[in-house]
């Protein structure tokens, strides 16, 4: 009797068509970004920083040289560590736009991004980039959805209500069209729709996002599917729980 066992398929790369000339296109991007984007090297550093490669260590206070009080010891133990800032969760609470050119500018002076928000408090300065960052997520997720038609697919398909999910952009052809454009951000801060945070912020939303490509794929009738494979894990009761992963069997 035939039994389920996991079969290990290698996919034929497809063949995509020669219109769309994808590698050639972000190539292109590539060499355009390099020559337009100026920022500061503080900037530059601080995109590249991901929460996963946070420094740790607390800056040293030198108290070596004050005079010593009979309860300084009880002061230094029930010392509460500083409440973390809170952001606002808009882009216009945040006082940016994106303007005409997908260009991320201040709404008061129309100056592009400043990462020094507070002078010698590199460490609000990283919290504020990476609070803008997520709501600048948020904003590229609308797009898809509302710019680009894509439909919002929750995963696990049969994801239960109290259960962890993420979740994928597909066209509504995504499943039966004869070509089928699959785009996967890389690795990192970066969601959905997404090449680069950095060049969202910095540069433009044509250079940062996968948006023409979405765009150019349906305007050449494929299908497109987005995926969002750097968010694996969801908030369930105040703590953090992986996506269950499903395994297909075929016979």
């Amino acid at each position: 009797s035939p039994t389920n066992t996991p079969i290990k398929m290698a996919a034929e790369e497809p063949k995509v068509d020669e219109q769309l000339n994808i590698p050639d296109k972000m190539e292109e991007q590539a060499d355009k970004v390099d020559d337009k984007v100026e920022v500061t090297e503080s900037q530059v550093e601080a995109a590249d920083e991901t929460s996963d490669n946070k420094d740790d260590e607390t800056p040293e206070t030198n108290v070596g040289d004050q005079p010593a009080t009979a309860d300084e010891g009880a002061t230094d133990k029930t010392k509460e560590e500083p409440a973390a800032p809170s952001f606002p969760r808009t882009l216009i609470e945040f006082g940016y736009k994106f303007n005409d050119n997908g260009q991320l500018r201040q709404v008061e002076s129309d100056e592009p991004f400043v990462f020094k928000v507070k002078d010698s408090d590199q460490q609000y300065n990283q919290a504020h980039y990476e609070a803008l960052g997520e709501v600048i997520t948020e904003h590229i997720y609308q797009l898809l959805e509302f710019d680009a038609k894509l439909t919002r697919t929750d995963i696990p398909v049969d994801v239960k209500s109290d259960e962890a999910h993420s979740f994928i952009f597909e066209s509504q052809d995504a499943r039966t069209a004869d070509k089928l454009m699959v785009l996967i951000h890389g690795t990192g801060v970066v969601r959905a729709g997404q090449w680069a945070r950095r060049l969202i912020i910095n540069d433009c939303l044509d250079s940062g996002t996968q948006l023409p490509f979405i765009k150019r794929s349906v305007e050449n009738s494929y299908g497109v599917i987005v995926l969002n494979t750097n968010r694996n894990t969801d908030i369930i009761n105040g703590e953090a729980q992986p996506v269950r992963v499903r395994t297909i069997y075929l016979s």
